[in-house]
């Protein structure tokens, strides 16, 4: 189960920072397509997604530091991604983002300001109020960088137990769901869009020949 563990940690490091650098240009895509900033940037994704993943790296620091064994450390690193795939949802997105412009501040269990008729309670993920919408590009990058620490930590900790493996599969399914899947969906798509195009321009060449 350790092994099991530790191939998994080690194969989404690898996975996260591949696609980290990737967005930050300095490796091509499957070894084909080099994507600039401007490429990256051109994706479109609405202001919530960005402000989502500000809330998600701003919280998982907290996380990192605040446990001390291995289960403890799986258990809050997946409760804190349910709650943000509920933040990220279309449900809850009306309501947690009707603060946007307000003055910047987190949210806590104490705050008075919100309705009590508020539908979530977070536990894990903090939300901040933000008088901006945090740019995507750099958002993005900075989530991965948490996120190789995140994994990274899995494998420091002691206090190993029979279900650390399940939690952690669970978890893993979230991340890649949560964060990585569209960036890369998008990627690969934009990626064959630029291979069609210069085959394309290849064929005109030789048909002019």
């Amino acid at each position: 189960m350790e092994q099991q563990i530790q191939e998994l940690v080690v194969r989404r490091i690898q996975y996260i920072e591949y696609v980290r650098r990737v967005h930050s240009g300095s490796l091509y895509w499957l070894n084909s397509v080099h994507l600039s900033r401007d490429d990256i940037e051109a994706m479109h994704y609405d202001n919530n997604a960005a402000q989502h993943l500000f809330c998600l790296g701003a919280s998982l620091p907290h996380m990192i530091v605040s446990n001390t064994t291995q289960q403890s450390y799986l258990r809050s690193f997946l409760a804190l991604m349910k709650e943000f795939e509920t933040f990220s949802s279309a449900e809850t997105t009306k309501h947690r983002l009707s603060g946007v412009g307000r003055f910047f501040r987190a949210k806590t269990k104490n705050d008075k300001s919100e309705e009590s008729s508020a539908p979530v309670e977070f536990t894990h993920l903090t939300i901040y109020r933000l008088p901006f919408v945090p740019d995507m590009y750099e958002t993005f990058g900075s989530v991965c960088a948490i996120l190789v620490d995140a994994y990274s930590k899995i494998l420091e900790l002691p206090g190993k137990a029979p279900d650390s493996y399940e939690m952690l599969l669970r978890l893993d399914e979230r991340v890649k769901r949560g964060v990585l899947d569209a960036f890369v969906k998008d990627v690969d798509a934009m990626s064959k869009n630029v291979v069609r195009d210069e085959a394309m321009k290849i064929e005109s060449l030789l048909v002019n020949i």
